[in-house]
């Protein structure tokens, strides 16, 4: 990463790993869940422990909110912290970053669908509470943000790795 120039090819490598760690983070997340809001007071400190380490999370949470884990602390932690590079919303920003850059710099054809989808994605990390996904289906609200995930890479692929032969001729 430190070695290689900063332009379109590394660009890609960034959607790739920000993709793929967004749809990483939103299974853990979805996998944990059910443990982390309905274990007793132990079940839940060991549920919370393990979720975080699988992260590389634990340090950075107790920075953040001390060593008192809750199952609404880790869930808000996970998902909306914009400093912490395993959370999801960190990974969206960056990837959002990235597809931006790849537009930019492919002077193709606006990927106007993809970047709506990215930035719904982005937008619904970035303004929603804790509180509200909490209330409403939890389980819902991450396979939402999974299904974001397999459109977006749906529409790298249709935008940037299978066009026609016409198509790219028509870019010219």
């Amino acid at each position: 990463d430190t070695t290689m120039s900063h332009g379109l090819g590394w660009q890609f490598i960034q959607i790739g790993r920000y993709l793929e760690r967004s749809a990483a983070t939103a299974n853990l997340l979805d996998i944990y869940r059910s443990g982390l809001l309905q274990a007793g007071d132990g079940g839940q400190y060991h549920e919370g422990v393990g979720l975080l380490r699988s992260c590389t999370g634990f340090e950075a949470y107790c920075k953040a909110y001390t060593a008192d884990l809750t199952a609404d602390r880790i869930l808000e932690f996970l998902l909306f912290n914009p400093e912490f590079p395993h959370s999801l919303r960190y990974s969206v920003d960056c990837l959002h970053g990235a597809l931006a850059a790849v537009q930019q710099g492919s002077g193709g054809r606006p990927a106007e669908e993809l970047a709506r989808v990215a930035g719904k994605l982005q937008s619904s990390l970035r303004f929603a509470e804790i509180d509200e996904v909490l209330a409403r289906d939890t389980a819902a609200y991450l396979h939402g943000i999974l299904q974001q995930c397999r459109r977006i890479h749906e529409l790298i692929y249709r935008f940037y790795i299978q066009y026609s032969v016409e198509a790219a001729l028509a870019m010219d």
